[in-house]
């Protein structure tokens, strides 16, 4: 193995995911992709999600219940907290204290 092999497995990959407000989808590829560089030996990856966080906007579960397709239910019962601060500086600290590279 070469320093320069060694050197790209210390690499800093941030993935991230750009999801809609609660979206109960995952997202197949990042996982994939974690799992294929893990076993190659890389160990510093990461994950921005942008799932929990309140756009103040209705979730996709919310409009479902508003067109009848599920009961109402509530986020707080299940112990379900919705991040509060704002999402576009969290990334920006997420990067800076990161440092992906």
């Amino acid at each position: 193995m070469t320093d320069t092999h060694i050197a790209e497995k210390e690499l800093k990959i941030l993935f991230l995911y750009p999801n809609l407000n609660m979206s109960t989808l995952v997202p197949n590829a990042i996982s994939i992709l974690s799992a294929v560089l893990k076993a190659d030996g890389f160990k510093n990856i990461d994950l921005f999600d942008t799932t929990f966080y309140d756009t103040k906007e209705d979730s996709k579960d919310e409009d479902r219940v508003k067109a009848g397709q599920v009961q109402p239910f509530n986020f707080d019962e299940r112990g379900i907290k919705l991040k509060q601060s704002d999402m576009f500086q969290d990334f920006i600290e997420k990067i800076d204290t990161y440092s992906p590279m």
